[in-house]
């Protein structure tokens, strides 16, 4: 008799504790917060970018253009690069900032190593 009441007591208790731990509107909605956001003068269609140590780098996806920006939004570089042919920068999908230095990264594998003023 016990151990039905122990069962019993502790299904109970575990049911009531689910119930108050769950969200009255049922729902599983996401809620965005912009804790911060910086403005850059620049018009593209962005692929890519990172920010890290209070510097931006992003790619534009339809020219062949990076930009280098800071934290206050003013940009630092603009560079274009070819979209064919030797200095061009093919199919680049990810941005990265390691030590100060930048790499963009392929899908074929490729590593592209950026110098601060943008060149290859």
């Amino acid at each position: 008799m016990f151990k039905l009441h122990f069962i019993l007591l502790a299904a109970f208790a575990c049911t009531e504790k689910y119930k108050a731990g769950k969200k009255s509107s049922g729902s599983n909605e996401w809620e965005l917060v912009v804790l911060d956001s910086i403005q850059v003068d620049y018009l593209g269609e962005i692929r890519e970018g990172t920010f890290s140590n209070g510097i931006g780098l992003i790619k534009n996806i339809s020219g062949s253009h990076m930009v280098m920006f800071d934290s206050l939004g003013t940009i630092l570089v603009k560079k274009e690069f070819p979209k064919e042919g030797p200095g061009s920068m093919m199919w680049l999908e990810s941005l990265l900032e390691h030590n100060g230095e930048y790499y963009g990264t392929t899908s074929f594998n490729d590593i592209y190593h950026f110098d601060a003023n943008l060149n290859l």
